[in-house]
């Protein structure tokens, strides 16, 4: 394997995901024997089966012979260890099935949001250099992202993207907020976008995963 490919597959394999809605989830660090220096993260949801874990990517992942990390397909209503070594494939080129989707199809699980499915939402979680710290606007009660007190821009989860509001410089995110507000409504209106708020806590919960800082409920007057 390429080294750049393994690169690659490093960097999309930084895992996390909720054990529910209410406890914290902590990622664990464990390392790819048969890739020497291959480190990546698990975390484990409470509705996986036992030894299973699941990527940040939705992949479930498993440790067989000599403690290698091999990927997981559907076998019935489980899931089996599949011939994919961790670290030889980029999961979607194969396909691989994500793990909601192995699950789900033998019972619904209420615990596993449709964003949390949503490649285009999980993009948040590699944009270190621009987010450190995730919240809930008011209104319209839509997911932001943003780093710092005078952020670079705010990203605000509109339904279907991320919408980028660029700041001025010295403006605080509530600033950009109440500039871009008019603009950030009609997409989530043109979306058709509504927040379930029951999914609040799991979205906290996965910002912490990702090493944000959860901030709870914003509004442009109280973000600095």
């Amino acid at each position: 394997m390429k080294k750049g490919w393994l690169f690659l597959l490093i960097l999309c394999t930084i895992f996390g995901g909720a054990r529910n809605a209410l406890a914290q989830a902590q990622p664990m660090l464990v390392s790819q024997p048969v890739y020497e220096g291959m480190q990546f993260f698990v975390c484990q949801p409470s509705w996986a089966p036992p030894g299973w874990y699941m990527t940040y990517d939705g992949y479930p992942v498993s440790q067989g012979t000599g403690g290698v990390w091999y990927y997981g397909i559907p076998s019935g209503e489980t899931v089996m260890p599949s011939a994919y070594v961790v670290g030889s494939v980029i999961p979607a080129q194969i396909p691989l099935v994500p793990f909601t989707q192995i699950v789900s199809a033998v019972s619904p699980i209420p615990l596993v949001p449709f964003w949390l499915q949503n490649p285009d939402f999980l993009r948040v979680a590699g944009w270190h250099l621009l987010v450190d710290r995730m919240g809930m606007l008011e209104r319209p009660r839509v997911p932001l992202a943003w780093k710092g007190d005078s952020p670079p821009c705010v990203f605000a989860w509109t339904g279907k993207t991320w919408y980028k509001m660029l700041a001025r410089e010295g403006e605080s995110a509530g600033e950009v907020l109440r500039r871009h507000g008019e603009t950030l409504q009609t997409f989530v209106r043109q979306n058709g976008f509504l927040w379930n708020d029951a999914d609040t806590p799991t979205l906290a919960n996965q910002a912490a995963v990702w090493g944000f800082l959860w901030m709870g409920r914003m509004a442009p007057l109280n973000m600095w």
